[in-house]
């Protein structure tokens, strides 16, 4: 089932700048009798799709994704448009820093891969087909040196996806792995073989067809839900061929 919350109204509510064309607010909200604090997106049909597959999966596997729900927009929040959904995605507050926001551009380079969660979440967004794993869309806690996977919204190949861009052999950019390339020139094709064997089988445990009918109870959603489960039933086959591939040199952007 996935969680569904409401935005408290006042002035605790503060819309953050914006980062491509996601809008987002820093909100108090209670689910179930808790308030919390939280981040709202309000994104078109096809990112919130991804934010919530995404999110669900991620969490699934034992991802470092914070808890998610599905929100109302706030009456303050306008949207000149008239294109956006009536519901967005609610990201449960994480007191970590943004991972842009830390350090040199230097530690940074050098802390990403450092973590144990590097690879998995490279093979992840391999899986996802996620565009844009970049330092904005990540948290760190320097005390403990671990990470958050937040913004899901590129995932499915880029944040204005179709149903016709879902090619699962397809290749993308992958952030991750593209960074441990230019960094290190050559990458270990063994422990990214463990990272990838390991995580296909945790997605390989996980029913698609079950996490389609979850989000699909979200209204409207259906359109895209169904098409990218589809697709990642079909990608997991894929994943470990074209990461063979990345490694080996023969990255191919067929599908830009």
């Amino acid at each position: 089932m996935i969680k569904t919350a409401s935005i408290i109204p006042g002035d605790s509510i503060q819309e953050l700048p914006r980062q491509h064309s996601s809008r987002v607010w820093a909100v108090r909200a209670v689910a179930q009798g808790r308030v919390f604090r939280g981040y709202f997106k309000w994104v078109p049909m096809n990112q919130l799709a991804s934010e919530v597959v995404c999110g669900y999966l991620g969490r699934t596997i034992g991802l470092n994704v914070p808890v998610f729900y599905i929100a109302r927009p706030d009456p303050s929040m306008q949207d000149p448009t008239g294109a956006l959904p009536p519901i967005g995605f609610l990201s449960s507050e994480k007191r970590f820093h943004v991972f842009n926001q830390w350090g040199t551009g230097e530690q940074r380079v050098n802390t990403l891969p450092a973590w144990t969660g590097f690879r998995p979440t490279a093979v992840f967004d391999e899986w996802v087909a996620n565009v844009d794993r970049r330092f904005h869309n990540l948290l760190f806690d320097p005390t403990d040196r671990d990470f958050w996977l937040i913004d899901h919204g590129h995932a499915f190949t880029g944040n204005d996806w179709e149903i016709t861009d879902l090619i699962p052999d397809g290749q993308w950019t992958n952030m991750l792995m593209a960074m441990e390339k230019s960094l290190h020139g050559t990458s270990d094709l063994g422990k990214w073989i463990s990272a990838t064997t390991d995580l296909l089988a945790a997605a390989g445990r996980i029913d698609l067809d079950e996490v389609a009918a979850r989000c699909n109870a979200i209204p409207g959603i259906q359109t895209y839900v169904t098409p990218a489960c589809r697709f990642l039933s079909d990608r997991r086959f894929k994943v470990r061929p074209l990461i063979e591939r990345r490694i080996s040199g023969q990255q191919q952007l067929a599908y830009p």
